[in-house]
């Protein structure tokens, strides 16, 4: 997509269920998208239904700012809709929140978070090629 004429990479994820598979295999399930993403020099957006909160520090460790970490339930009592970013970052002071409003639609309440252009060198980083 572009965002201000600049391109981003975005995936919409939806990983398997925890009752289906373990956390390794979520794991395994962010690999590849994380395999695509690593070709794109640009913003990076990863977000959606983990049904897990461990695959968060997985994507941490792999260069992912995790913007939606404090959020809180999602859904029941669990905390498992989120957005991971990379070559973005997040607003001063940070702006991320869970909109529990809305009903009907899924059983799990949607995230969001507001992300800005890296800045770099005191210019807002335009990915290469562009």
């Amino acid at each position: 997509m572009r965002v201000g004429g600049q391109r981003v990479r975005v995936y919409a994820v939806h990983l398997e269920t925890p009752f289906r598979v373990s956390d390794a295999a979520r794991q395994d399930q962010v690999g590849a998208v994380l395999t695509d993403a690593s070709g794109f020099d640009g913003p990076v957006v990863i977000a959606g239904d983990f049904n897990s909160y461990g695959v968060g520090p997985y994507l941490v460790r792999h260069g992912y700012r995790w913007l939606t970490a404090r959020v809180g339930s999602t859904i029941s009592y669990f905390s498992w809709d989120h957005i991971f970013v990379r070559h973005l970052s997040p607003a001063r002071p940070a702006r991320a929140g869970v909109v529990r409003e809305v009903r009907g639609a899924s059983d799990h309440h949607p995230v969001w978070a507001v992300a800005l252009p890296e800045v770099r060198g005191g210019l807002a980083a335009v990915p290469a090629g562009r």
